[in-house]
Protein backbone atom coordinates (compact mmCIF):
# COMPACT_ATOMS: atom_id res chain seq x y z
CA UNK A 1 0.00 0.00 0.00
CA UNK A 2 2.71 2.41 1.16
CA UNK A 3 4.73 1.54 -2.40
CA UNK A 4 1.53 2.29 -4.41
CA UNK A 5 1.29 5.62 -2.61
CA UNK A 6 4.70 6.81 -3.33
CA UNK A 7 4.08 5.47 -7.37
CA UNK A 8 1.06 7.77 -7.21
CA UNK A 9 2.37 10.36 -6.08
CA UNK A 10 5.95 10.51 -7.78
CA UNK A 11 3.15 10.28 -11.25
CA UNK A 12 1.56 13.07 -9.57
CA UNK A 13 4.97 15.11 -9.21
CA UNK A 14 6.02 14.27 -12.63
CA UNK A 15 2.64 15.61 -14.45
CA UNK A 16 2.55 18.31 -12.52
CA UNK A 17 6.18 19.14 -13.39
CA UNK A 18 5.23 18.47 -17.03
CA UNK A 19 2.40 21.12 -16.76
CA UNK A 20 4.58 23.51 -15.42
CA UNK A 21 7.50 23.18 -18.14
CA UNK A 22 8.41 26.44 -19.95
CA UNK A 23 6.03 26.39 -23.49
CA UNK A 24 6.88 28.06 -26.77
CA UNK A 25 3.90 31.05 -27.93
CA UNK A 26 3.34 34.35 -29.47
CA UNK A 27 2.90 38.08 -28.08
CA UNK A 28 2.34 41.38 -29.63
CA UNK A 29 4.37 44.46 -29.32
CA UNK A 30 3.08 45.41 -25.61
CA UNK A 31 3.76 41.92 -24.60
CA UNK A 32 0.93 40.72 -24.37
CA UNK A 33 0.44 37.19 -25.31
CA UNK A 34 -1.35 36.78 -29.06
CA UNK A 35 -0.86 32.94 -28.50
CA UNK A 36 -0.64 31.26 -25.78
CA UNK A 37 2.40 29.29 -24.72
CA UNK A 38 1.69 25.49 -25.93
CA UNK A 39 4.32 24.17 -28.32
CA UNK A 40 7.46 22.18 -28.02
CA UNK A 41 9.41 24.40 -30.70
CA UNK A 42 8.31 27.17 -32.54
CA UNK A 43 9.55 29.47 -35.52
CA UNK A 44 9.06 33.24 -36.51
CA UNK A 45 5.95 34.16 -38.94
CA UNK A 46 6.50 34.82 -42.03
CA UNK A 47 3.40 35.15 -45.27
CA UNK A 48 1.04 35.07 -42.11
CA UNK A 49 2.14 31.51 -40.87
CA UNK A 50 4.67 30.08 -38.32
CA UNK A 51 5.54 26.27 -37.90
CA UNK A 52 5.71 24.75 -34.77
CA UNK A 53 5.31 21.77 -33.11
CA UNK A 54 3.63 20.25 -30.39
CA UNK A 55 4.36 17.11 -27.92
CA UNK A 56 4.80 15.56 -31.22
CA UNK A 57 8.03 15.49 -33.36
CA UNK A 58 6.82 16.34 -36.34
CA UNK A 59 5.50 20.07 -37.77
CA UNK A 60 2.85 21.60 -38.29
CA UNK A 61 1.75 25.26 -39.54
CA UNK A 62 -0.61 28.21 -37.60
CA UNK A 63 -1.98 31.27 -38.47
CA UNK A 64 -1.65 34.33 -36.26
CA UNK A 65 -5.16 33.14 -34.10
CA UNK A 66 -2.96 29.91 -33.53
CA UNK A 67 -5.26 28.19 -36.08
CA UNK A 68 -4.18 25.21 -38.41
CA UNK A 69 -4.97 25.26 -42.13
CA UNK A 70 -7.39 22.92 -42.53
CA UNK A 71 -6.10 21.74 -45.22
CA UNK A 72 -2.70 21.04 -43.35
CA UNK A 73 -1.96 17.34 -43.37
CA UNK A 74 -2.91 15.72 -39.78
CA UNK A 75 0.21 14.18 -39.53
CA UNK A 76 2.33 17.14 -39.94
CA UNK A 77 5.98 17.21 -41.76
CA UNK A 78 9.19 15.75 -40.41
CA UNK A 79 11.51 18.40 -41.80
CA UNK A 80 10.30 22.01 -43.14
CA UNK A 81 11.83 24.87 -44.62
CA UNK A 82 10.45 28.73 -43.79
CA UNK A 83 8.14 30.33 -46.42
CA UNK A 84 9.50 33.32 -48.10
CA UNK A 85 7.61 36.77 -48.89
CA UNK A 86 8.51 36.58 -52.38
CA UNK A 87 6.37 33.51 -53.57
CA UNK A 88 4.60 31.86 -50.52
CA UNK A 89 6.04 28.05 -51.10
CA UNK A 90 8.23 26.07 -49.34
CA UNK A 91 9.56 22.97 -49.41
CA UNK A 92 8.82 19.96 -47.05
CA UNK A 93 8.96 16.54 -45.78
CA UNK A 94 6.75 13.63 -45.00
CA UNK A 95 8.87 10.51 -44.31
CA UNK A 96 11.09 9.92 -47.28
CA UNK A 97 8.55 12.63 -49.93
CA UNK A 98 9.73 15.72 -50.29
CA UNK A 99 6.96 18.33 -51.60
CA UNK A 100 6.21 22.07 -51.99
CA UNK A 101 3.49 23.27 -50.10
CA UNK A 102 1.78 26.16 -49.90
CA UNK A 103 0.75 28.53 -46.87
CA UNK A 104 -2.44 26.76 -46.08
CA UNK A 105 -0.63 23.27 -46.16
CA UNK A 106 -1.87 21.79 -49.23
CA UNK A 107 0.55 20.58 -51.82
CA UNK A 108 1.45 22.23 -54.63
CA UNK A 109 3.53 19.36 -56.33
CA UNK A 110 5.34 16.32 -54.83
CA UNK A 111 9.05 16.06 -56.05
CA UNK A 112 8.15 12.36 -56.37
CA UNK A 113 6.78 13.82 -59.56
CA UNK A 114 9.78 14.94 -60.65
CA UNK A 115 12.36 11.57 -60.19
CA UNK A 116 14.98 13.35 -58.55
CA UNK A 117 13.39 16.68 -57.31
CA UNK A 118 12.60 20.74 -58.46
CA UNK A 119 15.15 23.11 -57.28
CA UNK A 120 14.57 26.44 -55.54
CA UNK A 121 12.07 29.16 -57.35
CA UNK A 122 13.67 32.17 -59.24
CA UNK A 123 11.98 34.80 -61.20
CA UNK A 124 8.49 32.80 -60.54
CA UNK A 125 9.95 29.28 -61.99
CA UNK A 126 11.77 26.79 -60.95
CA UNK A 127 14.05 23.88 -62.94
CA UNK A 128 13.06 19.98 -62.29
CA UNK A 129 14.38 16.92 -63.42
CA UNK A 130 12.21 14.65 -64.81
CA UNK A 131 13.86 10.88 -66.02
CA UNK A 132 16.93 12.76 -67.37
CA UNK A 133 15.36 15.45 -68.78
CA UNK A 134 15.01 19.06 -66.99
CA UNK A 135 12.30 21.12 -67.76
CA UNK A 136 10.20 24.17 -65.61
CA UNK A 137 7.57 24.71 -63.35
CA UNK A 138 5.41 27.63 -62.06
CA UNK A 139 4.09 28.65 -58.33
CA UNK A 140 0.85 26.43 -59.02
CA UNK A 141 3.28 23.83 -59.99
CA UNK A 142 2.43 23.37 -63.41
CA UNK A 143 4.51 22.37 -65.84
CA UNK A 144 5.10 25.80 -67.92
CA UNK A 145 8.41 24.25 -69.80
CA UNK A 146 8.14 20.48 -70.55
CA UNK A 147 11.30 18.33 -69.53
CA UNK A 148 13.81 18.90 -72.69
CA UNK A 149 17.16 19.74 -71.52
CA UNK A 150 20.16 17.94 -70.78
CA UNK A 151 20.77 20.30 -67.92
CA UNK A 152 19.38 23.57 -66.80
CA UNK A 153 20.59 26.28 -64.38
CA UNK A 154 17.65 28.79 -63.44
CA UNK A 155 16.31 31.85 -64.62
CA UNK A 156 18.31 34.96 -64.31
CA UNK A 157 17.21 38.69 -65.86
CA UNK A 158 14.56 36.30 -67.76
CA UNK A 159 16.28 33.24 -69.28
CA UNK A 160 18.00 30.13 -68.08
CA UNK A 161 20.85 28.67 -69.42
CA UNK A 162 19.87 25.17 -70.77
CA UNK A 163 22.41 22.27 -72.18
CA UNK A 164 20.92 20.93 -75.45
CA UNK A 165 22.93 17.66 -77.19
CA UNK A 166 26.30 18.99 -75.89
CA UNK A 167 25.50 22.47 -76.62
CA UNK A 168 24.42 25.53 -74.62
CA UNK A 169 21.90 28.48 -75.45
CA UNK A 170 19.47 30.44 -73.27
CA UNK A 171 15.43 30.02 -72.99
CA UNK A 172 13.08 32.24 -72.28
CA UNK A 173 10.35 31.77 -70.02
CA UNK A 174 7.82 31.05 -72.18
CA UNK A 175 10.22 27.93 -73.42
CA UNK A 176 11.37 29.45 -76.43
CA UNK A 177 14.90 29.64 -77.23
CA UNK A 178 16.44 33.18 -76.91
CA UNK A 179 20.05 32.38 -77.48
CA UNK A 180 20.22 29.53 -79.98
CA UNK A 181 22.31 26.67 -78.57
CA UNK A 182 26.15 27.40 -79.72
CA UNK A 183 29.42 25.40 -79.14
CA UNK A 184 30.85 27.34 -76.58
CA UNK A 185 33.04 25.62 -74.18
CA UNK A 186 30.89 27.25 -70.92
CA UNK A 187 28.94 30.51 -70.07
CA UNK A 188 27.08 32.06 -67.19
CA UNK A 189 23.86 33.42 -66.52
CA UNK A 190 23.25 37.00 -67.21
CA UNK A 191 24.62 40.01 -65.25
CA UNK A 192 23.73 43.72 -66.02
CA UNK A 193 22.82 42.38 -69.19
CA UNK A 194 25.52 40.44 -69.97
CA UNK A 195 26.61 36.78 -70.59
CA UNK A 196 29.91 35.54 -70.31
CA UNK A 197 30.92 32.88 -72.76
CA UNK A 198 34.27 31.26 -73.28
CA UNK A 199 35.40 28.69 -75.94
CA UNK A 200 39.34 27.76 -77.13
CA UNK A 201 40.97 30.12 -74.36
CA UNK A 202 38.85 33.37 -75.62
CA UNK A 203 36.17 34.82 -73.45
CA UNK A 204 33.40 36.95 -74.60
CA UNK A 205 30.22 38.40 -73.54
CA UNK A 206 26.99 38.06 -75.50
CA UNK A 207 23.57 39.89 -75.50
CA UNK A 208 19.84 38.17 -74.38
CA UNK A 209 19.69 37.87 -78.79
CA UNK A 210 23.28 35.70 -78.58
CA UNK A 211 25.10 38.47 -80.62
CA UNK A 212 28.51 39.56 -78.84
CA UNK A 213 28.53 42.63 -77.32
CA UNK A 214 32.42 42.31 -76.77
CA UNK A 215 33.87 40.05 -78.84
CA UNK A 216 36.32 37.10 -77.53
CA UNK A 217 39.56 38.43 -76.47
CA UNK A 218 42.50 35.87 -75.12
CA UNK A 219 42.21 36.99 -71.50
CA UNK A 220 43.38 33.89 -68.92
CA UNK A 221 39.97 34.48 -67.42
CA UNK A 222 37.19 36.46 -67.00
CA UNK A 223 33.95 36.93 -64.56
CA UNK A 224 30.63 38.24 -64.99
CA UNK A 225 29.72 41.52 -64.69
CA UNK A 226 28.85 43.36 -61.95
CA UNK A 227 27.95 47.32 -61.13
CA UNK A 228 29.26 48.30 -64.78
CA UNK A 229 32.50 46.20 -64.67
CA UNK A 230 33.80 42.37 -65.25
CA UNK A 231 37.21 41.09 -63.94
CA UNK A 232 39.65 40.07 -66.21
CA UNK A 233 43.05 38.14 -65.87
CA UNK A 234 46.02 38.80 -67.98
CA UNK A 235 49.71 38.39 -67.47
CA UNK A 236 48.78 36.79 -64.15
CA UNK A 237 47.01 40.14 -62.74
CA UNK A 238 43.34 40.76 -62.29
CA UNK A 239 41.83 44.53 -63.62
CA UNK A 240 38.73 45.31 -64.89
CA UNK A 241 36.76 46.25 -68.08
CA UNK A 242 33.85 47.88 -68.97
CA UNK A 243 30.47 46.95 -71.42
CA UNK A 244 32.52 48.94 -74.11
CA UNK A 245 34.81 46.12 -73.48
CA UNK A 246 37.70 48.70 -73.20
CA UNK A 247 40.08 48.59 -70.40
CA UNK A 248 38.49 50.29 -67.54
CA UNK A 249 41.11 49.04 -64.67
CA UNK A 250 44.43 47.77 -65.24
CA UNK A 251 45.62 44.30 -64.70
CA UNK A 252 47.38 44.73 -61.51
CA UNK A 253 45.79 42.89 -58.26
CA UNK A 254 46.84 39.47 -57.51
CA UNK A 255 43.08 39.41 -56.87
CA UNK A 256 39.83 40.83 -57.90
CA UNK A 257 36.12 40.32 -56.60
CA UNK A 258 32.76 41.88 -58.19
CA UNK A 259 31.59 45.20 -57.88
CA UNK A 260 29.14 46.29 -55.55
CA UNK A 261 28.16 49.79 -54.57
CA UNK A 262 30.84 51.27 -56.82
CA UNK A 263 33.77 49.14 -54.86
CA UNK A 264 35.44 45.93 -55.16
CA UNK A 265 37.43 43.50 -52.91
CA UNK A 266 41.09 43.24 -53.77
CA UNK A 267 43.66 41.17 -52.86
CA UNK A 268 47.60 41.44 -52.40
CA UNK A 269 49.39 38.65 -50.53
CA UNK A 270 46.59 37.04 -48.19
CA UNK A 271 45.73 40.31 -47.24
CA UNK A 272 41.99 42.34 -48.82
CA UNK A 273 41.18 45.86 -49.35
CA UNK A 274 38.75 47.80 -51.14
CA UNK A 275 39.08 49.32 -54.77
CA UNK A 276 36.59 52.15 -55.88
CA UNK A 277 35.38 52.04 -59.61
CA UNK A 278 38.36 54.32 -61.16
CA UNK A 279 40.78 51.49 -59.51
CA UNK A 280 41.99 53.96 -56.46
CA UNK A 281 42.86 51.97 -53.44
CA UNK A 282 40.08 53.26 -50.26
CA UNK A 283 41.24 50.92 -48.33
CA UNK A 284 44.93 49.26 -48.13
CA UNK A 285 45.15 45.51 -48.26
CA UNK A 286 45.85 44.71 -44.86
CA UNK A 287 42.83 42.97 -43.49
CA UNK A 288 42.60 39.46 -43.48
CA UNK A 289 39.17 39.19 -44.61
CA UNK A 290 36.65 41.52 -46.31
CA UNK A 291 32.99 40.76 -46.42
CA UNK A 292 31.43 43.04 -48.74
CA UNK A 293 27.86 44.21 -49.22
CA UNK A 294 25.45 46.33 -50.52
CA UNK A 295 26.01 49.51 -48.70
CA UNK A 296 21.75 49.65 -48.76
CA UNK A 297 21.89 49.54 -45.06
CA UNK A 298 25.20 51.88 -45.02
CA UNK A 299 27.98 49.64 -44.32
CA UNK A 300 29.91 48.69 -46.81
CA UNK A 301 31.86 46.06 -45.77
CA UNK A 302 32.99 44.17 -42.20
CA UNK A 303 37.09 43.68 -42.45
CA UNK A 304 38.52 41.53 -39.74
CA UNK A 305 42.10 41.51 -38.56
CA UNK A 306 43.49 39.46 -36.06
CA UNK A 307 40.00 37.84 -34.97
CA UNK A 308 38.87 41.06 -34.39
CA UNK A 309 36.34 43.12 -36.40
CA UNK A 310 35.62 46.59 -37.78
CA UNK A 311 33.20 48.11 -40.37
CA UNK A 312 33.73 50.43 -43.65
CA UNK A 313 30.84 52.52 -44.43
CA UNK A 314 28.82 53.15 -47.79
CA UNK A 315 31.89 56.13 -49.00
CA UNK A 316 34.49 53.41 -48.46
CA UNK A 317 35.79 54.78 -45.29
CA UNK A 318 37.17 52.74 -42.46
CA UNK A 319 34.81 54.04 -39.35
CA UNK A 320 35.19 51.25 -37.02
CA UNK A 321 38.43 49.79 -36.29
CA UNK A 322 38.51 46.17 -35.98
CA UNK A 323 38.04 45.95 -31.85
CA UNK A 324 34.92 43.66 -31.87
CA UNK A 325 34.73 39.99 -30.76
CA UNK A 326 31.71 39.53 -33.44
CA UNK A 327 29.69 41.84 -35.96
CA UNK A 328 26.35 41.26 -36.98
CA UNK A 329 24.38 42.98 -40.35
CA UNK A 330 22.91 46.47 -40.08
CA UNK A 331 18.86 45.60 -39.46
CA UNK A 332 16.96 48.86 -38.30
CA UNK A 333 19.68 51.10 -38.76
CA UNK A 334 21.51 49.14 -35.95
CA UNK A 335 24.38 46.44 -35.77
CA UNK A 336 24.77 43.52 -33.11
CA UNK A 337 28.09 43.91 -31.66
CA UNK A 338 30.04 41.58 -29.04
CA UNK A 339 32.62 42.75 -27.16
CA UNK A 340 34.01 41.49 -23.64
CA UNK A 341 31.15 38.22 -24.04
CA UNK A 342 28.65 40.83 -23.96
CA UNK A 343 26.22 42.50 -26.63
CA UNK A 344 25.56 45.92 -27.61
CA UNK A 345 24.58 47.86 -30.77
CA UNK A 346 26.41 50.07 -32.64
CA UNK A 347 25.12 52.47 -35.95
CA UNK A 348 25.86 53.09 -39.25
CA UNK A 349 28.32 55.64 -38.29
CA UNK A 350 29.92 52.82 -35.84
CA UNK A 351 28.84 54.88 -33.35
CA UNK A 352 27.53 53.13 -29.98
CA UNK A 353 23.97 53.15 -29.37
CA UNK A 354 23.68 50.71 -26.47
CA UNK A 355 26.78 49.75 -24.71
CA UNK A 356 27.47 45.76 -24.95
CA UNK A 357 25.69 44.92 -21.30
CA UNK A 358 23.71 41.77 -22.12
CA UNK A 359 24.02 38.25 -22.41
CA UNK A 360 22.51 37.88 -25.92
CA UNK A 361 20.46 40.01 -28.21
CA UNK A 362 18.28 39.27 -31.44
CA UNK A 363 18.61 41.84 -34.23
CA UNK A 364 16.54 44.65 -34.12
CA UNK A 365 13.59 44.14 -36.04
CA UNK A 366 10.34 46.12 -36.66
CA UNK A 367 11.38 48.71 -33.94
CA UNK A 368 11.93 46.27 -31.03
CA UNK A 369 15.13 44.30 -29.94
CA UNK A 370 14.85 40.93 -27.57
CA UNK A 371 17.61 41.04 -24.90
CA UNK A 372 19.06 38.58 -22.33
CA UNK A 373 19.55 40.57 -18.52
CA UNK A 374 20.09 37.99 -15.57
CA UNK A 375 19.06 35.12 -17.63
CA UNK A 376 15.25 36.44 -18.64
CA UNK A 377 14.31 37.60 -22.05
CA UNK A 378 12.55 41.27 -22.59
CA UNK A 379 12.33 43.48 -25.14
CA UNK A 380 13.75 47.19 -25.73
CA UNK A 381 13.95 49.80 -28.60
CA UNK A 382 16.54 50.95 -30.29
CA UNK A 383 18.06 53.66 -27.61
CA UNK A 384 17.60 50.70 -25.13
CA UNK A 385 14.83 51.85 -23.33
CA UNK A 386 13.12 49.23 -21.89
CA UNK A 387 9.53 48.15 -23.59
CA UNK A 388 8.76 44.43 -22.49
CA UNK A 389 9.75 43.87 -19.41
CA UNK A 390 12.80 40.59 -18.86
CA UNK A 391 10.46 37.77 -17.68
CA UNK A 392 10.70 34.94 -20.83
CA UNK A 393 12.81 31.95 -20.81
CA UNK A 394 14.11 32.32 -24.44
CA UNK A 395 13.26 34.71 -27.08
CA UNK A 396 13.05 35.54 -30.73
CA UNK A 397 12.89 38.72 -32.83
CA UNK A 398 9.53 40.27 -33.88
CA UNK A 399 7.90 39.05 -37.32
CA UNK A 400 5.17 39.99 -39.01
CA UNK A 401 3.64 41.50 -35.76
CA UNK A 402 4.35 39.07 -33.14
CA UNK A 403 7.56 37.37 -31.66
CA UNK A 404 7.67 33.22 -30.50
CA UNK A 405 8.98 33.72 -26.27
CA UNK A 406 9.14 30.74 -24.41
CA UNK A 407 7.42 30.46 -20.80
CA UNK A 408 5.96 28.79 -17.73
CA UNK A 409 1.96 28.75 -18.52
Amino acid sequence: MKRLLLSSLALAASLAAQSQEARWGYIDKTGSFAIEPQYGQARSFSCDVAWVKYASTRWSLIDKKGATPSTMPVRGFDVVLDFTDENGITRVQSGDSWMYINTLGRMVKSDDSYGSGMDSYYEGLACFLKGDKWGFVDLSGAEVIKPQFDRSAQFSEGLALVYLKGKIGYVDKSGKMAVKPQGWEGANDFRDGLALAWKDGKYGYIDQKGKYAIPPAPWQDAESFSDGLAAVQKGGRWGYIDKSGAQAIECRFAEAGDFRSGFAVYKEGKKSGLIDKTGRVVVEARFDNIGHGDASDGILALVKLDGKFGLVDASGKLIVEPLYEEIWGMFGGVAKVKLGGLYGFIDSTGKTVIEPRFENVTNCSEGLIGFKKDGKWGYMDKEGAVVIEPRFEEAMAFSQGLAAVKARP
